[in-house]
């Protein structure tokens, strides 16, 4: 992405606009992730994971990875504030 402030704009008009648009909602997830917006990030995974009608198996499998990894990532940087 280069610019994930920038395109976390761009990405949340994409969703609200069009909520089934799932690749956003992934994209969405990065962006949040490199600003160290976690709970974003997991919200956005989430989305896709839930999504009525359901999205594709291969965006649930990155969006389930993607979750995964913001959420280790966020318990692994709560820990070490508690060091």
């Amino acid at each position: 992405l280069g610019r994930p402030k920038e395109a976390t704009q761009h990405l949340e008009a994409a969703v609200g606009i069009h909520p089934g648009y799932h690749e956003a909602s992934l994209a969405l997830t990065r962006a949040y992730f490199e600003l160290g917006r976690f709970a974003e990030a997991e919200a956005a995974a989430e989305r896709v994971l839930t999504a009525d009608p359901p999205a594709p198996p291969e965006l649930t499998a990155v969006a389930e990875a993607a979750l995964r990894h913001v959420t280790e990532t966020r318990e692994a940087k709560a820990g070490d504030t508690e060091q």
